[in-house]
């Protein structure tokens, strides 16, 4: 019998250990704004090799808020990608800005730096590079481009715990940045979570009470603010995971190594690139595929959970293209041209050799048979 191969949910199952943390939070009565969201932002933002991290109640909410503490409000341009989850639009739109796209790397599929240049104007407020798949935005030029037109960067590393570039992680680069705990990343826990790192200590304080009511003490309000808060349980199990993230990483690295390598003899398939100096984690694995959406039919046959992520460009949403979103003067082609050929095939940790065989396998004997 052929091995089924659904694209997981849940990719980090709750250990013995987080069951066990769960356990002691129910014990201790504590279940807000105690030792676990505490030292939970102490530890990841060490591992982003930032100085501060802030948690949420999930990657949208901290999206929201870094733009917000960012200053974004009604009017405000923001520049990001339209090849991204909604969540990264919808907090802009949230925040009162208005989304700008840029055109992405037609190999990488992460924003152009040249796009980006031809993207920005007077009204621009902040950039919000998305690291898509697990590959990281290239935030050196990026960060190059900001400084020049004093311009706030957030990053969108809600895919991307523990990318890097020239060993420099996802968190450690702009001014903020924004990660998901949703049961399916990397680094998960059993519901919604997120949190916010930066180096700077005034957002860290102000995205603190921004998360929590804007209170400065119990009924001392010192600005507008609202209910982001983690739970506990939440951080609890995100730490026990944490402990983890490097064995984590190193299967998917090994697993994406083992894709590479069996498809690189099919012309019709683009794998994901990893340029030079850069650490892909691998969120997702996602191929340029000729005559994808008949290779999509013929996987499902097989029983092999392969998607398209993302099946939309955002702009092209009615309610986004009625807020007459800025374009760049040439249009967003190159991710038009990627949305009609990718395709993520499975990737998790415990993906046994012979699953992988029979994936790659499957993608032979398709293109074969097709020709």
């Amino acid at each position: 019998m052929s091995p089924k191969l659904p694209i997981p949910r849940t990719i980090v199952g709750v250990t013995d250990e987080a069951k066990k943390a769960v356990v002691d939070v129910l014990e201790s009565g504590r279940f807000i704004k105690g030792a676990q969201v505490e030292k939970l932002g102490e530890e990841f933002a060490k591992f982003c090799q930032a100085k501060h991290g802030v948690c949420a109640s999930s990657g949208s909410t901290a999206l929201f808020a870094a733009l917000k503490i960012a200053g974004v409000g009604l009017g405000d341009e923001v520049v990001t990608v339209p090849n991204t989850f909604i969540a990264t639009v919808n907090a802009i739109i949230l925040a009162g800005g208005r989304p700008v796209f840029a055109d992405v790397d037609a190999r990488t599929f992460n924003m152009d730096p040249e796009s980006l240049r031809s993207a920005i104007s007077p009204k621009t407020k902040a950039i919000v590079p998305v690291h898509l798949y697990g590959l990281m935005a290239p935030m050196p030029e990026i960060m190059e481009l900001a400084e020049s037109k004093d311009l706030v960067v957030i990053e969108d590393a809600c895919q991307a715990h523990g990318a890097e570039i020239e060993k420099k992680r996802a968190g450690s680069y702009a001014d903020m940045a924004a990660f998901s705990f949703y049961p399916s990343k990397i680094l998960n826990t059993t519901g919604d979570g997120g949190i916010i790192v930066t180096s700077n200590d005034d957002y860290a304080e102000r995205l603190e009470r921004f998360g929590n009511h804007g209170r400065k003490s119990q009924y001392e309000y010192s600005e507008f603010g609202f209910n982001f808060r983690l739970s506990e349980i939440q951080a609890a199990v995100v730490r026990q995971h944490l402990k983890r993230i490097d064995d984590e990483i190193g299967a998917r690295r090994r697993t994406a190594r083992t894709y590479d390598n069996a498809l690189e003899e099919i012309a019709e398939i683009e794998s994901p690139e990893e340029p030079k100096a850069y650490k892909h984690v691998y969120y997702l694995y996602t191929v340029l595929a000729e005559k994808r959406d008949l290779l999509l039919d013929f996987l499902k046959k097989k029983q092999i959970g392969a998607s398209v992520e993302y099946p939309v460009v955002l702009h092209e949403l009615d309610y986004v293209a009625s807020l007459n979103p800025g374009l760049p003067p040439e249009g967003l082609p190159v991710s038009e041209r990627c949305l009609r050929r990718i395709c993520a095939l499975p990737m998790f940790s415990s993906i046994t050799e012979e699953q992988l065989d029979y994936v790659c396998e499957a993608i032979h004997t398709f293109y074969r048979e097709s020709n």
